[in-house]
């Protein structure tokens, strides 16, 4: 099972009231696994708080690429959550999807 993952951040809120301006201080992201050989797809998604930038880090509003983002992101992980846990949690769901544990049956004498 090849999988490849994407990370994908759909919102990030912004400042409108500090100091620089339009800094960015929520990201709303989306991890996304895809299995290559059949296509199944499984994701979790979060948000992260970041904390102010300092001067030396800070990156305009129109230059942050996806990867600032996911590297805010990864470092802001606290306790168990690591992109690694989600990753392996991924994996196991685009498993459980192919060899599921349940399936819904109903007998076939109910109407």
């Amino acid at each position: 099972m090849t999988i490849s993952y994407e990370w994908r951040f759909d919102t990030i809120e912004v400042s409108t009231t500090s100091d620089p301006a339009d800094a960015a201080e929520v990201l709303h992201w989306r991890l996304v696994a895809t299995d290559a050989e059949d296509g199944i797809t499984a994701n979790v998604y979060g948000s992260v708080t970041l904390g102010p930038p300092s001067a030396d880090d800070f990156i305009e509003f129109d230059e942050i690429t996806n990867q600032n983002c996911v590297d805010w992101t990864v470092a802001a992980m606290t306790g168990d959550v690591t992109e690694d846990s989600l990753k392996a949690g991924l994996a196991a769901g685009i498993d459980a999807q192919r060899n599921p544990p349940r399936v819904n049956k109903r007998p076939g004498s109910w109407s």
